[in-house]
C-alpha cells in the first residue's frame, strides 16, 4: 500500500495539461512525479530536464515497465485513453485517466473489469466535480434552493484554432464535445439527473467545433450544451426552477470562481477563493488508493458519462459545414 503522502506518479504523455497535474502534485504534496514517458526519447528527455522530473522513458512501454511508478496519469489523446489505461492497469498501476475517458461505455466497463481483477484504482479525470464549488452547487439544488429545477443551460468555448492541435483531430477522437461540453454534460448528470433523450447539432471540418446539444430526462428536466473552439474563452452554467435561478458566470476552475443564487429575497453569492479542483482530484485519488477513502467518481459514473456522449455523437451525425476559423 503506497504512503499516503507520497504516491509516486508517471506522466504518459508530455501533453500541456500535465503542467496542471504537476502544479497540484506540488501544491498538494500528495504525489510525486517521478517519470514521463514519451514516443520519442528526446522529447522525454527534455520534458523531464525542463520541469525536473528525475526519470525519462523513450516509449509508454518503458514507462509502465518502470518499477518506481505507482500511479499513471494517462492524458494522451482521446482515442488511445482506453488502451493505454488497460495497459497500465496490466502493469499493476494506478491510473488516473484524462476526460473524456471515452464514449464508448462497454468500453470503460473493460477497463473497470480490468482494474478490479488487479486490485487497482481507476478513475476518470473530471476535476471540477471534487470542488467545494460542485458541492455546494448540488447543495444549492437538491435542498430547493430554487425550488424544482426545470432548466440547466452551458456554454463553454475557448480560442484553440492551430490545426495541429489534437482536439481538431477526428483520427484522435477530438471535439468541441469531448473537450468541453463533455463538462456540461457531467454537471447536468450531477445536478439535476440522467438524461434519457437527446438531439444535437454538430458544425466543422471532419471534427466538431461547434456543439450544440439538448437533452432531457424523464422527469421533464432540460438541459442544453453549447461549445466551441476558435472563440473568446467562456464558461457558464445557468440552472432555473420555479422559485429561482443559479448562475455560475466564471470558469469553474479558478480561484474567485462564484455562484449566483437570485431569487425572491435577493441575490447572494458565494465565491470560492482558495479554488484548486486539481488538488482536491488527487487528494480523493490518494485517498482511495491508501484505503482512507471512496473514489468519488467510479465505474457508474463513467459508464453514464460515456453513455450520454455517444447518445449525442449519434444524433448529431458526421459534423456538417466548413471550417469556423478564418
Amino acid at each position: 500500500m503506497a504512503d499516503v503522502a507520497h504516491l509516486r506518479w508517471g506522466l504518459l504523455s508530455t501533453a500541456r495539461i500535465n503542467d496542471r497535474f504537476l502544479q497540484a502534485a506540488s501544491a498538494s504534496g500528495l504525489a510525486e512525479v517521478v517519470a514521463v514517458g514519451s514516443r520519442s526519447a528526446d522529447r522525454a528527455n527534455a520534458y523531464a530536464a525542463e520541469r525536473g522530473i528525475g526519470r525519462a522513458h523513450g516509449s509508454y512501454e518503458a514507462l509502465l515497465a518502470d518499477p518506481a511508478v505507482e500511479a499513471v496519469y494517462v492524458s494522451l489523446p482521446n482515442s488511445l485513453h482506453v488502451e493505454w489505461t488497460i495497459r497500465a492497469l496490466e502493469a499493476g498501476k494506478h491510473v488516473l485517466c484524462e476526460k473524456p475517458f471515452s464514449a464508448d461505455p462497454d468500453a470503460v466497463r473493460r477497463a473497470f473489469a480490468v482494474a478490479a481483477t488487479h486490485g487497482r484504482v481507476l478513475m476518470e479525470a473530471l476535476m471540477w466535480r471534487h470542488s467545494a464549488l460542485a458541492a455546494r452547487l448540488k447543495e444549492l439544488v437538491a435542498g430547493g434552493a430554487i425550488g424544482r429545477p426545470a432548466l440547466f443551460t452551458s456554454i463553454l468555448t475557448n480560442s484553440i484554432s492551430d490545426p495541429a492541435d489534437p482536439r481538431l483531430s477526428a483520427e484522435l477522437e477530438g471535439g468541441a464535445l469531448a473537450d468541453l461540453g463533455c463538462y456540461g454534460v457531467h454537471a447536468f448528470r450531477h445536478l439535476i439527473g440522467e438524461p434519457t433523450t437527446f438531439s444535437a447539432l454538430a458544425l466543422g471540418r471532419g471534427v466538431d467545433t461547434r456543439f450544440a446539444a439538448a437533452f432531457a430526462t424523464d422527469h421533464g428536466e432540460l438541459g442544453q450544451v453549447i461549445c466551441g473552439f476558435g472563440l473568446a474563452s467562456q464558461w457558464e452554467v445557468r440552472i432555473v426552477g420555479d422559485e429561482g435561478w443559479l448562475v455560475m458566470p466564471d470558469r469553474w476552475t479558478q480561484p474567485g470562481a462564484r455562484i449566483e443564487l437570485h431569487s425572491s429575497s435577493g441575490t447572494t453569492v458565494t465565491r470560492f477563493d482558495t479554488l484548486d479542483p486539481y488538488v482536491d482530484q488527487l487528494a480523493n485519488f490518494t485517498s482511495a488508493v491508501t484505503g482512507a477513502a471512496l473514489p468519488l467518481l467510479v465505474e457508474e459514473d463513467a459508464v453514464a458519462q460515456a453513455r450520454a456522449l455517444r447518445a449525442l455523437h449519434e444524433v448529431a451525425g458526421r459534423p456538417r459545414g466548413g471550417s469556423p476559423f478564418p
